[in-house]
Formats: structure tokens, sequence, C-alpha cells
């Protein structure tokens, strides 16, 4: 078993060696000024390969390995076995969860912002989604194009914008003599190809 040297708080760290390995272990240890209940201040490992620059701290289940760290060091990581479904991270507040992140076995990860349902994720068809807690406020679809608002109304992609659901189109040009009726055809065209009219004229 490794020692203990890296932790601070000789009566914590006693109760972290008598219960470590045993199921249902609790780490009693009151904080104080300045004084942190158990503190890890080791200095973290960097420079290794991204395999072998694990977290300061890591939780990782028997049976489970983990690559992909970043080489400048990492200080606090998690890795899952294959098939978890639950949560990586959830903080409450008196049972209440305030911030929690899942990340299932496609790739598609959930962060909940907050108990109203507000979240952001990735799923198939979409690259990104922001929830809040009135209703969805953008999805990036695989094509970059966002679509915003409560009913997805405005979409906008590279140099484009559509209105009311419209594919997005570059900026419009206005073509025709105002002494006719060529500028407000060409006006109305325009318009109705952003998505912000209906152009019913004859």
């Amino acid at each position: 078993m490794n020692s203990f040297n890296a932790f601070s708080n000789a009566p914590s760290v006693a109760a972290l060696a008598a219960k470590l390995d045993k199921a249902g272990g609790t780490i009693t240890g009151n904080g104080a000024a300045s004084t942190p209940a158990l503190t890890l201040n080791g200095s973290a490992f960097t420079g290794g390969s991204s395999t072998t620059t694990k977290p300061q701290f890591l939780v990782e289940p028997s049976g489970t390995t983990s690559t992909g760290w970043s080489t400048g060091g990492t200080l606090i990581g998690a890795n899952a076995a294959s098939g978890f479904a639950g949560n990586l991270l959830d903080l409450k507040l008196n049972g209440v969860s305030g911030f929690k992140v899942n990340l299932n076995s496609t790739g598609n990860s959930k962060t909940t912002l907050g108990p109203r349902g507000q979240y952001i994720s990735t799923q198939d068809d979409y690259t990104l989604e922001l929830v809040g807690y009135a209703g969805t406020m953008m999805k990036q679809d695989a094509a970059g194009v966002n679509n915003m608002g409560p009913n997805l109304e405005i979409r906008v992609g590279s140099n484009a914008v559509g209105f009311f659901t419209a594919t997005p189109v570059a900026k419009q040009t206005i073509t025709g003599s105002r002494g006719s009726n060529a500028a407000l055809a060409s006006l109305l065209t325009a318009l109705a190809t952003m998505g912000l009219i209906t152009n019913s004229t004859s």
C-alpha cells in the first residue's frame, strides 16, 4: 500500500489508512481555519505520455484502464467502466442536484446545470444542444448550422442566416429600378428567401 506522506492533517490520515480497501468506510475529520479536513498536497505528475501522466486524484474501478490524459497534468480524474450508465459527477445541495455530468456508451455527453432541467448535451443528430428552463435555446447540427430560439426558428450558418426555419442564405442584394415594380419584386423575393415574409403578392 502506498504511504500517506502526501496528505496532511494527521487524524484524517490515520482514519484514511484504517478505512482503505474496506467497503462503506467513512473518514471523519473536522476542518478548521486554514486547515482542510483532508488535503492531498503532493506535486502532480507532468511530462509523461498521455497514458502515463495520470491524474493526481483518480477514481478508476478495478479492471478499467485509462489513456488520453493531459501531459500537462490533471488534478482530478474519473474513468468509469464500460457500460456505466450513471453520472460521472453529481454535486448536490441538500439532496438537490445543481451540476452533474453523464457520458453514455456512444460518446454523447449531458451536463445538467440546475434542478429545473437546464442542460448542455451532444446528441447523435446534433453536435451540440443547449436547453434552458423555458425550452431549447440552441442546437448546432452536424453541418455546423446553429438553430436558435424556443422553436428553433432562427438558423445561422457560415455568413448566412434564415428566419422561421428557412434554410440559411447569404446577405441578399436588392435590384431593380425604384421607379417601377422591379425593385419591389426583388425586395419581396429576398425577404421571402430569408424567411422573413411569405410572398403572396401578384
